[in-house]
């Protein structure tokens, strides 16, 4: 169906495991017509923000507006293509090691240069401020809702604000047509260490084949594959049992937590092989 059988036991586990709650900030790669990104803007209660990303094409987010949600709730939902996320990524990274830079030839200078430069201002810390005022102004609401309880575009002041932070703190994939392993390798660069991941699927291979993929990249700990199992019971008197006409499964769950790896190609690492082979 539209929705991929997933059913709601199977979303609650899959909101839990993924920490959404208030202030958090995630990333969702939703085919179940919004019903997830829906789902992850209630736990937020109008305080954080959930990105819908799509690839090639829009995803339909048509169930966000049955939710009835109030103007601060709506302004927490936005979509942004996955080009567009990882642009902001490597901006920011270009960013930072620019400002390390800079802050390294500052500390080079002498005494004297330091001091007459500490006394005008600077404006590097004036755009911090105007950044900070923006988000914030973003998490209130000052980012605007879009007309009719559609999902608005993610502007670049918050884009700025989340890659200041180091990215999400969680992801959710329910888009069980798309790899489940390319997915992960794509979308997990754009979270913050010690994010929390979660892959939903009505089929188990797909979600083996992404583990084992982590598990040799070492990209992730805490990795564990979930079977939800609910049944509902009749309870009357003298004819207490449970129902006989349900679905079989509720699809299964590959959830993790994000790790950062030391680069294969630093020096470090090559000494560490070594003394391993040794």
């Amino acid at each position: 169906g539209r929705i991929h059988g997933l059913r709601a036991d199977t979303l609650g586990v899959i909101l839990t495991l993924s920490n959404a709650a208030a202030n958090a900030r995630v990333l969702v790669l939703d085919d179940t017509g919004g019903l997830v990104t829906g789902a992850v803007a209630e736990r937020l209660g109008g305080h954080g923000l959930v990105c819908s990303t799509y690839a090639a094409r829009a995803s339909s987010s048509d169930l966000v507006r049955f939710f009835n949600f109030s103007a601060l709730q709506l302004n927490c939902v936005t979509s942004a293509s996955l080009q567009y996320l990882q642009a902001a990524k490597i901006k920011s990274q270009t960013c930072e090691d620019t400002k390390g830079e800079t802050r390294l030839e500052e500390e080079s200078k002498p005494d004297e240069s330091t001091k007459e430069e500490a006394k005008e201002e600077n404006p590097m810390d004036k755009n911090a401020i105007e950044d900070q005022k923006d988000s914030q102004k973003c998490r209130v609401g000052g980012g605007g809702v879009a007309p009719s309880g559609r999902v608005r575009q993610t502007d670049d002041d918050e884009l700025r604000e989340i890659m200041k932070q180091g990215g999400f703190s969680g992801l959710i994939i329910a888009a069980p047509l798309v790899d489940a392993s390319s997915a992960l390798t794509t979308l997990l660069p754009l979270l913050a260490p010690s994010a929390s991941f979660v892959v939903y699927s009505p089929w188990l291979a797909p979600l083996t084949v992404a583990m084992d993929s982590l598990c040799s990249t070492k990209q992730a700990v805490g990795m564990q594959l979930l079977e939800p199992w609910f049944r509902v019971h009749q309870v009357l008197p003298s004819r207490t049992h449970p129902m006989m006409s349900m679905h079989g499964t509720g699809g299964y769950i590959f959830a993790g937590t994000m790790v950062v790896s030391s680069s294969t190609d630093s020096p470090n690492s090559c000494i560490a092989k070594k003394i391993r082979v040794e």
